[in-house]
């Protein structure tokens, strides 16, 4: 229950559903729609940490864009769900498009400065989290 000066409960806060969804209409594949919804600190978090690999060198992280992007779609395309072992033959698909629904998935959440500001902050512990398309792509070592 909320106090008397209009502030959240606990309980309210947690309870609220606050995932923005959002219906794209995708004319380069004959109209047919997307159901994209905002990542979760959760899903930003474990996106981040997959993607980053820290510089041996000690500068900046190093972003694998392309795992980027398959996991933004991933995690947030709602209909259809992409499964994982899909994910690969994404990289088929027109750039344009592809990049157009990532972007309508990252609209839906924070800003890019609010990532870098909380990227920066010790206290944030998202390991970086990154913007799909804000550095260039690694390859892994495993490769």
């Amino acid at each position: 229950m909320s106090d008397q000066n209009g502030f959240l409960s606990e309980e309210e806060l947690l309870n609220f559903d606050d995932i923005q969804e959002e219906v794209l209409t995708i004319p380069e594949w004959g109209n047919k729609k997307v159901r994209v919804r905002a990542l979760t600190l959760e899903q930003m978090t474990a996106l981040a940490n997959r993607v980053s690999k820290r510089d041996p060198r000690g500068g900046p992280d190093i972003i694998d864009r392309e795992l980027s992007v398959t996991l933004t779609l991933h995690y947030g395309m709602v209909e259809p769900k992409i499964k994982a072992e899909n994910l690969a033959r994404l990289k088929a698909k027109n750039a344009a498009v592809i990049t157009r629904i990532v972007q309508a998935i990252n609209a839906l959440g924070p800003t890019q400065q609010a990532i870098d500001e909380a990227a920066k902050s010790d206290e944030a512990g998202l390991n970086g989290a990154i913007s799909v398309l804000a550095s260039p792509r690694v390859t892994d070592d495993a490769e």
